[in-house]
């Protein structure tokens, strides 16, 4: 692919995911050894064939065929692609049934660090904050009702992935969902969609904040102080809390948002071992390999190299 590409610039090929394609020997060696697998469903080649497709912007892009096994980081990544397509059809759907340009938003929905730690340790952990996000969603889909369609029973649908780590640091938690969203809002009653602004104002986002924290008092019982998670209420019923929203008006840009919010967490494996060789890397993760193995059986226990999407009102 490398070759292709710098014989003829003009080339653009589909992605740089490809690279995630031939693996670093430590991530082979991390799967073998904690999912009792072959190398092979880890490994990855380049077949040297490629799909052409044009692009609608200009151009040509060629698409790698490849050769890879189930557990290949790349392999994780056309999985998601599949499952992106779905739901891009859905939102084609609205456009043409609303005759609006459609936007694509984002929120992603952060806790503190101690609260990841306890929620990825709790066996109940997962159910728990997953129950926040369904408490958080009822406030926000009567948030974003237009004033004049207050009364109304609208519905928001929504596209949920849980992510439990950083992307940086896949070995370590970090629960925070990514939600996935047109700015339409569906009456069953009158079986219309009704738009709401993708935009929000400083104080709007200022309230989004507070239905979080509110979502994350109830869910997680706060105001208990017989849980693991009362010693540490008052991080979140004082703290500050990050909601961050993104907007996708542009189809690639869709595309691109809901590719990163399905991938695997195998990708990001990946990628955190993109750049390491036996011989240099060999004493540093030496060090601590039964902590990464330790670590990687429970981020696949929580479901992780899944990533399964939750749909709500779709």
């Amino acid at each position: 692919a490398e070759m292709l590409h710098k014989n003829y610039p003009d080339i653009m090929f589909f992605d740089s995911a490809w690279k995630l394609l031939d693996p670093s020997i430590w991530y082979t060696k991390l799967l073998t050894e904690c999912l009792n697998t072959f190398r092979y469903e880890c490994e990855g080649v380049f077949t040297g064939e490629c799909n052409r497709f044009t692009c609608e912007s200009g151009g040509t892009v060629y698409k790698p065929i490849v050769d890879a096994g189930k557990y290949n980081p790349y392999k994780k990544m056309l999985s998601a692609r599949a499952s992106v397509s779905r739901s891009f059809k859905i939102l084609k759907y609205i456009e043409k049934i609303t005759k609006n340009k459609i936007y694509l938003l984002q929120t992603v929905l952060t806790i503190p660090k101690i609260f990841s730690e306890l929620l990825f340790e709790d066996p109940d952990g997962k159910i728990r904050y997953k129950e926040c996000i369904n408490i958080f969603l009822k406030k926000y889909e009567l948030f974003l009702r237009p004033e004049k369609h207050k009364r109304e029973k609208l519905q928001l649908g929504v596209w949920d992935n849980l992510h439990e780590w950083g992307s940086n640091k896949p070995f370590n938690p970090h629960e925070h969902p990514h939600l996935l969203y047109p700015n339409v809002l569906y009456s069953y009653a009158d079986q219309k969609f009704t738009r709401f602004q993708p935009f929000f104002s400083p104080d709007q986002n200022k309230k989004i904040k507070e239905l979080w924290r509110e979502s994350l008092i109830e869910g997680l019982d706060l105001h208990n102080t017989m849980t693991i998670y009362g010693d540490y209420k008052n991080l979140i019923i004082d703290g500050e809390l990050n909601v961050n929203h993104k907007y996708a008006k542009e189809k690639h840009e869709q595309l691109h948002l809901l590719k990163y919010a399905r991938r695997s967490w195998l990708c990001d494996v990946g990628k955190y071992f993109m750049n390491c060789n036996e011989d240099n890397d060999h004493v540093r993760f030496a060090l601590y390999w039964n902590w990464i193995k330790q670590q990687f059986r429970k981020f696949e226990e929580h479901g992780c190299i899944e990533n399964r999407t939750r749909v709500h009102g779709f």
